[in-house]
Order: structure tokens, then C-alpha cells, then sequence
């Protein structure tokens, strides 16, 4: 069976560098073309023609590969077109030759955020602060998952250095370093207070450092301010379904979902609880409108699918199955529950294929031991039953004595 579903609303910060202000400097004669391509992209982004930008970028540094300002401008255009190695290589060109630039330095943290390169983030973000003066003509737009722009920042308005700290509190929740998080987002706070994407990520920093009380009293907080914070209003439903409090947990999360229909794991949690609670119906209905939120989570998947099969719907349930591995095919969950639906179906080869797989992504997975042990015993492969039952042992499952009898002969 699926395990709970854990999601992170970690919120980076500064995500989108929307303005980079630019003179273009005096080019040698041999470089003039170069200088042309390049204010060309210019006036292609400015008119929102980026792939025109980028082929004019390209032919740039084609003619000249010691033009710095077009690796820059080139990244954002990588990043733009989802090619976040290409982007990452042009800001790391660009800030060999330009060390202390704060735009792009700050442009490839956020970008290694993204691609869960934590630690070299840190480096990133940590090199800012130790960048003097931090100035910068760049507009920064801070998001917010699901919910678009939340406020517009600049260096004038004190808007980078928070952002930095904010980042790096995130990147700490992110690598387990909960009380230096903590630091960092308090530091955010104490320049800019108002910021409830810095409370949440330090409720985030409290709750996963097991203190839930203080993670509790920083949602409350982020409601004292802004009673309708959706998200908030979602954390505090998953602890008190920790606690117990189904209904309260159930209460607030309709109420987020009231107040951010766009929140994908508001109803996920709330179908969690309905699933707990075996309201199978209310349950695929959330799951549903999570996965049409957000089709790229592979829990969302598994979880309805399992709601399938206590409907005993269980082709349904194995299309269910099938997407998740679509979505993360090395996703151990999702191969094991197709292997239990194509049990139930008496296909037990397909069954044990399934159970194969999800072992050889998770080695010590006992569960998958423990039901291919039971599908080699419906095929009546006692010696393969046998290797598996005591391999599920070994890995603390728990085995039945009259199974093992029936098999280890």
C-alpha cells in the first residue's frame, strides 16, 4: 500500500528575473556583426520573440565567443525555453569572466534551486552576501506556487538581500539543516516582516524538526496577517491530522481549497483524510482535481489508484498504476501496487514482473519480497516463495508461520 504522501512548499524566492539592464559596450571593428546580432535579441525580447532572441544570440557568440553579455542574456533564454543545463553552463561562462556579478549569480542559484542542486545553490547564494554593495538595475518578481506574482522587488526597496537570506532558508529545510534555516529565515524576516513565504518556510524549517508547536504557533502567525493564507491554512491541516483531529484537519483544508482552488496538495491531503476515513468517492474526486492541477506528481496516481481497487475497479486502478510510472518509471510504490492490482486479476506472472522491478529500484523493499513470496506460492514456485518469505524476514516484515510451513519445506 502506498505510503503517506509527504509534499514540500518550500517557496524560492526571486524566481524570475524580469528586467536586466543593459548599455552595450564599444565593440572592435571585428566584432561589430557580433554587436548587431546581439542588440537584434535585444529588440526580439523586448517583443517577446525568443526564439528569435535565442537563434540571434546563438549567431552571436558563433562570430564571437569572448562576447560575455550575450552568455548572460542567453541563460535567460535557455531558462525561458526549458533548457536548464544549456542556461546553467551560460551563467557559469559568464561568471568566470564576470566573478562578482550579482544578477547572474543570483539567476544561477535560484536555477540550481530548481534542479535540487542544493549544496551549490548554498555556494551561490552565500557568495552574494559576501558581495559588496549587492547593486543591481534587475526587477525581481518574487512567486509563489500556484498563486503568480506576490510583490515586486528591487535592490532600492531592500529587496535582495531578504531574498537571499530567504533562498538560503529554504535551501537548509531542503538539506536537513533545520536550526540554521531558521537563522537565515529569521534574518529575512528581520528586513522584511511582512514576507509570509519566509513564515511558512520557517513553519516548514519547525515541522520537519519535530517541533510541532512552534511550527503551529508560525502558521497561526501567517493567519494573524493574512487570515486567508490558503497555504498556511493547508500545513496546519496536516498536523493536525498528525494529532488526530481528522475533522478540524478536514475543516481547514475545504477551507483552503475555498480560498486557492489552484492548490494541488490541499486536495491531496484532503483526499488522504477521506481515504483514511473510506469516503472512496470524495477521495478519486480530490485526487482528480490534484492530478488535473498537477499531472507530474506520482503519488496522486498511486493513491487514486488504490481507491480503484477498493472499488474493485482494478483496470482502472492499473491505468492509475501505469501513469505514475509514466511520470517517475524508477518509482518502486507504483510497481508494487500494479503488481498487487495484476494479483487480484490472477495474472500472477505480470504480478511478480511488477514486484521484480520495484526490488531492483529498492533492494530492501520487504513488502515487494513479501508479495512476490505470495505470487510465487499461487504459482506454485515453493523454492522461489521460500528464498522470498525469509528475505521479507530479514528485512523486518512480518511472516506468518503457516506460510513459511508451506513453502519452506
Amino acid at each position: 500500500m502506498s505510503s503517506e504522501i509527504i509534499v514540500e512548499k518550500l517557496f524560492p524566492f526571486g524566481m524570475i528575473l524580469a528586467v536586466l539592464l543593459w548599455s552595450v559596450g564599444a565593440q572592435s571593428q571585428s566584432q561589430e556583426s557580433a554587436s548587431v546580432l546581439f542588440e537584434r535579441a535585444q529588440k526580439a525580447m523586448d517583443e517577446r520573440q525568443f526564439t528569435t532572441a535565442l537563434a540571434h544570440l546563438n549567431e552571436c557568440l558563433r562570430k564571437d565567443p569572448y562576447f560575455q553579455d550575450a552568455y548572460l542574456w542567453r541563460a535567460r533564454m535557455r531558462q525561458r525555453a526549458n533548457d536548464p543545463l544549456g542556461a546553467l553552463t551560460d551563467y557559469s561562462i559568464f561568471l568566470e569572466q564576470v566573478p562578482g556579478h550579482a544578477e547572474a549569480l543570483f539567476s544561477r542559484g535560484t536555477l540550481r534551486v530548481e534542479m535540487k542542486q542544493y549544496a551549490a545553490a548554498r555556494e551561490d547564494f552565500q557568495r552574494l552576501l559576501r558581495t559588496p554593495g549587492l547593486e543591481t538595475n534587475a526587477v525581481f518578481f518574487q512567486m509563489n506556487p500556484y498563486e503568480g506574482t506576490k510583490q515586486v522587488l528591487t535592490t532600492q526597496s531592500g529587496g535582495l538581500k531578504p531574498l537571499i537570506y530567504g533562498n538560503l532558508g529554504m535551501i537548509e529545510v531542503h538539506l536537513k539543516n533545520y536550526p540554521k534555516a531558521i537563522l537565515y529565515l529569521d534574518s529575512a524576516l528581520a528586513l522584511q516582516p511582512k514576507v509570509p513565504e519566509y513564515l511558512l518556510n520557517k513553519g516548514l524549517a519547525w515541522q520537519y524538526s519535530g517541533e510541532k508547536d512552534q511550527a503551529i504557533a508560525t502558521y497561526q502567525k501567517v493567519l494573524e496577517e493574512d487570515p486567508s493564507n490558503a497555504l498556511a491554512k493547508h500545513n496546519l491541516a496536516q498536523l493536525s491530522r498528525q494529532q488526530g483531529n481528522a475533522r478540524q484537519a478536514e475543516d481547514l483544508l475545504s477551507q483552503a481549497i475555498e480560498e486557492n482552488p489552484s492548490l494541488p496538495y490541499a486536495y491531496a491531503e484532503r483526499g488522504f483524510l477521506r481515504m483514511n476515513e473510506n469516503n472512496v468517492e470524495g477521495a478519486i474526486s480530490d485526487y482528480s482535481q490534484a492530478i488535473l492541477i498537477d499531472p507530474t506528481e506520482p503519488d496522486y496516481f498511486v493513491n487514486r489508484g488504490i481507491l480503484y481497487e477498493r472499488q474493485k475497479k482494478y483496470a482502472e486502478a492499473i491505468r492509475n498504476y501505469n501513469q505514475a510510472i509514466k511520470v517517475r518509471n524508477t518509482y518502486a510504490v507504483a510497481w508494487l501496487n500494479r503488481g498487487n492490482a495484476h494479483l487480484k486479476l490472477n495474472k500472477i506472472k505480470e504480478a511478480i514482473d511488477d514486484y521484480t522491478v520495484a526490488i531492483t529500484f529498492e533492494p530492501d523493499y520487504g513488502l515487494a519480497y513479501l508479495n512476490r513470496a505470495v505470487a510465487f506460492e499461487k504459482w506454485k514456485k515453493t523454492v522461489e516463495a521460500c528464498r522470498d518469505a525469509r528475505q521479507a524476514e530479514k528485512l523486518k516484515m512480518t511472516v506468518s508461520e503457516s506460510f513459511k510451513k508451506s513453502v519452506c519445506r
